[in-house]
């Protein structure tokens, strides 16, 4: 029951999240965001590590495919756990700026985790293949908590 309810709030929040998008897609945000919205989603209904391999720089597939394939589930529960540690299922995810680089650009996220504490992130997003890929795994994407005005 527990996994139920938990299941509802992620789809929950992801359709918030993927409304927010919508609703500032009108507004011409990047190609960068739509691709980090769209990823939050598919790890929310992931149901094997494979199911992320197109969202993710073909770095990160390549060390994905590095874990023996029994580690697969238990490779994609911590990312789950991850990304709900950082509130990206919380429905209150949302872009802050976009700094752009010559390589990459970073998205500057902010949310609020499950025990109610705003924090902010910095993501990297990458072109590549003619697509936009997330770049960057949550350890390095400097999540620190922020201090509401």
């Amino acid at each position: 029951m527990r996994i139920a309810k938990g299941l509802a709030a992620i789809v929950i929040a992801v359709a918030s999240l993927t409304s927010a998008a919508s609703t500032v897609a009108a507004q011409d945000v990047s190609a960068e965001w739509k691709a980090y919205v769209e990823y939050v989603g598919a790890v929310a209904k992931a149901t094997k590590l494979e199911d992320l391999y197109q969202y993710v720089a073909a770095k990160q597939v390549d060390f994905y495919k590095n874990f023996n394939k029994s580690d697969g589930p238990k490779v994609l529960q911590g990312i789950k756990d991850t990304m709900t540690s950082v509130g990206a299922f919380s429905g209150t995810m949302h872009l802050v700026r976009e700094d752009v680089e010559p390589t990459a650009r970073y998205l500057i996220l902010e949310a609020t985790t499950p025990d109610n504490k705003t924090i902010q992130g910095r993501v990297k997003m990458i072109r590549e293949g003619g697509w936009v890929k997330l770049a960057s795994i949550p350890d390095d994407e400097e999540w620190h908590e922020v201090k509401k005005k």
